[in-house]
């Protein structure tokens, strides 16, 4: 939200300094520090992300095969991959639904066409590989995080969900 916010003023910041490449990145840096924008705690967020997602893999791979669901009665347990791959179909459908959902209407019109249906099918596709044949029970929290990544999104489109997300933004000048 903080980098949709300030756009126009980083396409004004970058039409007037050109060709200046030291000059626009002194001046990009003075905006991301005006609305609060930390590129490194994006990256950082990833690299959180990863130790999460191994131990989940090592644990259901490891354990898995101790635990059962009326969830999935399909499959023995939480170890095992879907046969019918089924959770895998599942996750992918939700998550190029969650990915069509802009945050707010505001950043429903950023971004080319192609890039708003190509990478979620993209990424959809990606996941739906990656989850194959995984064990059933990653599936189920994946698919389980995305639909509450849907109710986020929803949740930040109503009324005070706004104000909540645009709490100490600055506006845009």
């Amino acid at each position: 939200m903080r980098q949709a916010r300030m756009q126009k003023e980083l396409q004004a910041v970058r039409a007037q300094c050109g060709e200046d490449s030291e000059r626009l990145l002194q001046e990009t840096g003075k905006l991301y520090a005006k609305y609060g924008i930390r590129p490194i705690s994006q990256l950082a967020s990833l690299l959180v992300q990863m130790p999460i997602l191994y131990a989940l893999y090592q644990l259901f791979s490891a354990h898995g095969s101790a635990m059962s669901s009326l969830l999935v009665p399909w499959v023995a347990s939480f170890a095992q991959s879907d046969p019918w791959h089924i959770v895998p179909i599942a996750y992918a459908a939700v998550s190029f639904v969650s990915m069509l959902i802009p945050l707010t209407a505001e950043l429903a019109g950023t971004g080319s066409g192609l890039s708003r249906s190509l990478l979620p099918l993209l990424a959809t596709g990606l996941s739906l590989l990656f989850l194959w044949r995984m064990p059933v029970a990653l599936g189920l929290y994946w698919t389980a995080n995305k639909l509450y990544f849907i109710l986020e999104r929803l949740f930040f489109r109503m009324g005070w969900g706004r104000r909540l997300l645009y709490k100490n933004i600055p506006e845009a000048s």
